[in-house]
């Protein structure tokens, strides 16, 4: 069984085709387009990237020591060091937008802007 190559090519000529599309819908969004919401989705982003990455390395291990074994011995430092903090910032990025949509409704509730409970 020949194992299969990754085509760096076609995902650059994707993510290109994508771009150049991005630029020429640029005038008509169809999302909000705010600074928290592109902040919001581009740690999102760098977080799944960063985890696909990790998780495309550990499939590779995984397939070289044909399953067996503790392939987690064989990783370099820096995969491991690397899968860890991913998850520590992402955990940190979790918690801060919980604090700000909680520290926001604390807020709303101070100025008596909530939902009106009592009118129907």
């Amino acid at each position: 069984q020949r194992p299969s190559k990754m085509q760096p090519l076609v995902y650059l000529g994707a993510r290109v085709a994508l771009a150049y599309l991005q630029i020429l819908e640029r005038s008509s969004r169809a999302f909000v387009c705010s600074v928290p919401t592109v902040l919001a989705a581009g740690a999102a982003h760098c977080w799944a990237v960063v985890y696909a990455l990790i998780v495309a390395v550990l499939m590779q291990m995984i397939r070289l020591t044909g399953g067996r074994g503790d392939y987690a011995d064989l990783l370099p430092a820096w995969v491991v060091f690397t899968e860890q903090c991913s998850s520590v910032m992402m955990l940190v990025w979790c918690l801060a937008g919980t604090a700000i949509c909680y520290i926001r409704v604390v807020q709303v509730d101070e100025h008596a802007q909530g939902l009106p409970v009592d009118r129907r």
